[in-house]
């Protein structure tokens, strides 16, 4: 029972992550979780978590670390074109 609710949560996180996927992945992984939680051992899981939480450290580190995108240049002013008046003004036949 325990497992099937960590697989829950498991997949309700993953479908609100990856909006693309939708809620199919989320109930992909909420089924597979439980099967998976029965065959590995608790030293494996243990290992599991740990690199887990080790990697979104680095990658969270890594990401900070990266400047963001530039800001684009701000649009160049339109070119200053003289009004018309009788004297530039085309002449029409």
């Amino acid at each position: 029972m325990i497992r099937k609710l960590i697989g829950a949560g498991i997949g309700a996180s993953v479908a609100k992550r990856h909006k693309a996927a939708g809620g199919v992945t989320g109930a992909v992984v909420a089924g597979a979780v439980p099967a998976i939680i029965a065959r590995v051992s608790l030293p494996a899981m243990a290992v599991i978590g740990v690199g887990g939480c080790l990697a979104k450290r680095y990658l969270d580190k890594k990401a900070a670390e990266q400047p963001s995108e530039p800001t684009p240049p701000p649009p160049k002013p339109a070119p200053q074109t003289a009004p018309l008046t009788p004297q530039t003004a085309p002449m029409a036949h």
